[in-house]
């Protein structure tokens, strides 16, 4: 709110300057005595708040008709002030703003949308091409004007990852997974996958995690006379589990497995992973049970490259 506020203010000083230097502009008086002029219409901006402030005070003794009436035409007065800086800073500053999102975007090679005063615009950036739509729906090209299209949009597209070269850096990704019912044993549940990799020298530190609070939570409603809270049945899955699985840890109501230094066939034969066509995401389908919860072999997510 404060923000808005703050804008809004910032956008009505605009417009009080560009009034100004439009007064002064067309007036050829005002173009040989800029001091004066400045101070003529801070006279009359001055007069027109304290007439404003005495219609406000007394409107029964002026033509202000009610307070009511006098704050409308005062929110009017403001309000257009505002528009007229909101129109000036744009036209000022707008293009730059833009041509700065644009080069970023060129720069990740990341397609995306951008939108301002004059509507919506899309960068795909496989085509390198700049849209803004029309009124009707349509897109057009900002360089070439070709014909207006229906869909200018990005078309993803993925391959299987095969070489340890296809990945770079830091990845990143979450996806909430829903396991089904197992009957006499476990309700439907849904949990948080998270997954990370990155890219150590020549090998590779991924790392797993499921978040499995929904899970506790639903045993627990199915069943209420077995456990006496959730930090209880946590404690006593977790006993259960690490009898299972030695390369499991735990924490607050999540499973995690890590592992250093391991190479790309090594995480192929848990993972099936595709990159997309501009190298920006991947793809991660989980072909083996790493956690030991039945349906855990269908988690999947899509990585973000940080």
């Amino acid at each position: 709110m404060l923000e808005v506020i703050g804008s809004n203010l910032l956008y009505f000083g605009i417009g009080l300057i560009a009034i100004a230097a439009f007064l002064i502009g067309t007036s050829g008086l005002m173009l040989l005595v800029p001091g004066g002029a400045l101070k003529v219409i801070c006279m009359v901006g001055l007069g027109i708040l304290c007439f404003i402030g005495f219609q406000w005070l007394a409107p029964e003794f002026t033509t202000g008709g009610t307070r009511e009436s006098v704050e409308a035409t005062t929110k009017n007065v403001f309000d257009s002030v505002t528009d007229v800086g909101k129109s000036v800073e744009f036209d000022l500053f707008g293009d730059s703003r833009r041509n700065k999102w644009l080069k970023e975007q060129k720069k990740k090679n990341e397609s995306g949308y951008y939108k301002d005063k004059n509507g919506l615009k899309y960068y795909n950036a496989v085509q390198d091409k700049f849209y803004y739509q029309l009124p009707n729906g349509k897109w057009q090209d900002f360089e070439t004007w070709n014909t207006p299209i229906d869909d200018p949009f990005e078309k993803s597209s993925w391959r299987s990852i095969t070489s340890k070269d296809e990945i770079t850096g830091y990845w990143k990704g979450s996806n909430n997974i829903n396991f089904p019912e197992v009957v006499n044993l476990t309700p439907a549940f849904s949990a948080m996958f998270t997954m990370t990799l990155r890219r150590n020298n020549d090998l590779f530190d991924i790392e797993f995690m499921l978040d499995l609070e929904n899970f506790l939570d639903s045993v627990i409603a199915k069943y209420p006379d077995y456990f006496e809270s959730k930090d209880i049945f946590w404690s006593k899955f977790t006993e259960n589990s690490k009898k299972q699985t030695g390369n499991i840890n735990y924490g607050k109501y999540y499973l995690i497995t890590s592992v250093e230094k391991t190479s790309l066939e090594n995480i192929l034969n848990v993972c099936k992973l595709e990159i997309n066509n501009n190298d920006t995401k991947i793809n991660v389908v989980m072909i083996k049970d790493i956690f030991g919860i039945e349906g855990a072999d269908t988690l999947e997510c899509i990585l973000d490259k940080q």
